[in-house]
């Protein structure tokens, strides 16, 4: 029961890729995530209560994301989404308690290993709808996911193409290419080929002409390459750099807040500061589901969709148990090489998952809690792994992809 219960779950990773794809009311991977829960709740499964405990708090976030849709679904002052709430309830339980049973079973390195490799299979799987449509549009000229993205960029002064894949949207199909990368680094022994799956990547994420991509990806690089104290060196300027740019589009965001008049415009800016209004009018218990920012577009920013989906109360209950894991993580002392490995592997990951928050929506996206269920199981491994004092060595620490 316990391996086939495994494979379900590497099959709702592998899935990812057709999220879009749905049999009413569910996509093919929300009957899959059915499928493992029927199956974690058999009698034969063993749950931490501590593990289980430590995450909760999750679905104190449905609870209050869900009332706050049913208090507000007859509310005509707020813009809505055109999907069906009630499928977005649906889908927000299945993937929070697809992690909740997942991580607060017992996890050893063979199994951690599997699902990160099951992660890179799937994002694997969606590059290549990314590789497809641009040979496509480069040899054939034609355009294989509907009518293409093109979008105007003034710094290069004309529009550009931007490859999107299946996700239908190069910002969110950017984020595929990003984990390709991550996991490969880990699972990968081969340098050679880790390195020609590395460019492949990148290559792909040049594609989407995503900037917050780049942006990821070179913090990504950075901690991976720089050493620590040569890092917080480079870091320093940085900010002193950021601070002042960032004061300054503060500074604009809130003149947009102050005279905010709702209209057609899709400016990130008036996304932002108009749900910032609309934050203020709920801060407590949010919206619920599929609402909308003031210019009837999505909000571009994780952090903001959540306040906007469930308030101060849902924000809470999802990023205090995150950032408590990560600090978990993050202070984990041990002379255990390959335990020190897995913690590296957590950190240089984690910056750029939140630094892709900032970007766009990414609360209803399964990879959104894919990344988080690994994250999870990467803290238990390390915290059972030193309790138990477990010796690790290099080939039980890695797969053998060569």
């Amino acid at each position: 029961m316990e391996r086939l219960r495994i494979q379900i779950l590497g099959l709702y990773i592998l899935l990812i890729p057709f999220d879009n794809f749905k049999i009413f009311p569910f996509s093919i991977s929300s009957i899959i995530g059915i499928i493992y829960i029927l199956l974690c709740i058999s009698r034969d499964t063993k749950f931490n209560k501590q593990l289980l405990l430590e995450v909760t708090p999750f679905l104190l976030s449905f609870i209050i994301i869900t009332c706050s849709t049913f208090i507000n679904s007859e509310n005509t002052d707020i813009k809505k989404g055109p999907e069906n709430p009630i499928n977005a309830i649906i889908l927000y339980f299945i993937m929070v308690i697809v992690l909740l049973l997942t991580v607060s079973q017992e996890v050893n390195f063979k199994y951690f290993n599997k699902i990160i490799t099951y992660l890179f299979v799937s994002v694997s799987i969606a590059s290549l709808t990314g590789i497809y449509e641009l040979y496509m549009v480069l040899f054939k000229g034609t355009f294989v996911f509907g009518q293409q993205f093109i979008q105007y960029f003034p710094i290069a002064g004309s529009y550009l193409l931007r490859i999107r894949g299946s996700y239908f949207d190069p910002n969110y199909f950017s984020f595929l290419p990003i984990f390709g990368i991550i996991c490969a680094n880990w699972i990968v022994k081969s340098r050679s080929l880790k390195l020609i799956i590395n460019l492949i990547f990148i290559i792909l994420i040049l594609t989407t002409i995503s900037r917050m991509a780049i942006i990821c990806l070179i913090i990504y690089y950075a901690i991976i390459f720089i050493p620590k104290q040569l890092f917080w060196r480079l870091l320093a300027p940085l900010i002193l750099i950021a601070l002042p740019l960032s004061i300054y589009l503060l500074t604009k965001a809130v003149g947009f807040f102050i005279d905010f008049n709702p209209g057609s415009s899709n400016d990130r800016f008036e996304i932002i500061s108009g749900s910032i209004k609309m934050f203020i009018s709920s801060p407590i218990w949010g919206y619920g589901f599929n609402v909308r920012s003031p210019v009837d577009l999505d909000t571009h920013n994780s952090y903001l969709q959540i306040l906007l989906y469930g308030g101060l109360i849902a924000f809470f209950s999802i990023f205090i148990p995150v950032t408590i894991c990560y600090l978990n993580i993050k202070n984990l002392k041990s002379e255990n090489e390959g335990l020190m490995k897995v913690r590296f592997f957590l950190i240089s990951s984690f910056f750029p998952f939140i630094g892709f928050l900032f970007f766009l929506s990414y609360l209803m996206i399964k990879l959104f809690w894919i990344y988080l269920l690994i994250l999870f199981l990467g803290k238990n491994l390390l915290y059972s792994s030193t309790n138990s004092d477990t010796r690790l060595t290099e080939p039980e620490n890695k797969l053998e992809i060569e």
